[in-house]
């Protein structure tokens, strides 16, 4: 009976061990799930932090979107009214171009009337010669006929005044005092580079002798500058090449300075030279944006200019702030 005493006690004092062991490794696992479900508890604190921030942001968002939508919608409303109020005025200046031709045409015109009327008319016109074409000897052939026709005028004014003011006669040079041929007298018969001017110059050396032969020298120092405009052009073009290549050639960008400067006169010009640009309503801008500021002549850039890479530059220059 002793025997079996000890054995059960050694059993219940085994159990006892396996029961605490046991308990032990209940408190341990309960103690790694109770840090596990704090990490899961912790992160989700975390995630809804973040849902939080992110639901303002969206509502900042939202709000910055908004006001984006209400400014593109007001600048909308303002390009339709521009374009509009441009559409206007490029149809007035388009009138307006039309106007000057037909003005102009009508004073051609009249001229020519003036030209075949025997009739003296208080008419002051300038001393420009209208030729039936361009070419090289029309040209010089007008220029002389210019000057002969002034014998006519004289003789014409020393008639009135004879019947008007006799007194008066005596102060008007003879007709035959004009000739084209007193500028053989050391007098200089002097145009540009132009082909056509040069051949002008030569007939009319020929026709005058001892007239001297001379090439305008502003004329030549702008060859000079001319060719510094080629060169400078084409080294941009090899330099922006990349770029360029990768522009629509229908826009013609370029990198040429006298085609930047011809582009930017016939759309930033005053006048009425080029019906599509838009100067006026650019300068309607300029005064209502920037009022005051200095608005510097764009040069002109029709027909061909050596000196127009100088000449329009120092304009575009001040007035780039303005055009960009």
């Amino acid at each position: 009976l002793k025997r079996k005493q000890t054995v059960w006690e050694t059993k219940l004092a085994k159990a006892n061990s396996e029961l605490d062991e046991a308990k032990d490794e209940v408190y341990l696992q309960k103690g790694r799930y109770r840090k596990l479900v704090q990490q899961h508890l912790n992160k989700v604190n975390e995630n809804e932090e973040i849902l939080k921030n992110y639901k303002d942001s969206l509502h900042i968002d939202n709000q910055e979107l908004r006001k984006m939508l209400k400014q593109t919608n007001s600048e909308k409303n303002a390009a339709n009214r521009s374009a509009r109020k441009a559409k206007k005025l490029a149809h007035e200046r388009l009138l307006k171009y039309r106007e000057e031709r037909i003005r102009r045409q009508e004073a051609e015109d009249e001229a020519i009337k003036l030209k075949d009327s025997d009739e003296l008319d208080p008419v002051v016109v300038s001393s420009c010669i209208f030729t039936e074409d361009e070419k090289a000897d029309t040209q010089a052939a007008g220029l002389i006929d210019k000057i002969e026709s002034l014998k006519n005028r004289l003789s014409r004014l020393i008639e009135e005044l004879k019947a008007k003011h006799p007194d008066s006669v005596d102060s008007i040079p003879t007709p035959d005092s004009i000739d084209v041929n007193k500028l053989g007298a050391g007098g200089v018969i002097m145009t540009d580079t132009c082909n056509t001017a040069q051949k002008i110059r030569r007939i009319l050396v020929e026709h005058i002798d001892g007239a001297i032969d001379l090439d305008c020298m502003n004329h030549l120092r702008n060859v000079w500058i001319g060719g510094m405009e080629k060169a400078l052009s084409k080294y941009l073009n090899e330099l922006l090449r990349g770029s360029l290549d990768e522009i629509d050639p229908m826009l013609r960008v370029t990198a040429s300075i006298s085609a930047l400067i011809r582009a930017i006169d016939k759309e930033f010009s005053l006048s009425a030279n080029y019906p599509k640009g838009h100067g006026e309503l650019f300068l309607e801008w300029l005064r209502e944006k920037h009022p005051g500021v200095l608005l510097f002549h764009v040069e002109r850039a029709s027909g061909s200019r050596q000196d127009l890479s100088t000449e329009g530059s120092m304009a575009i220059l001040m007035n780039y702030p303005y055009y960009v």
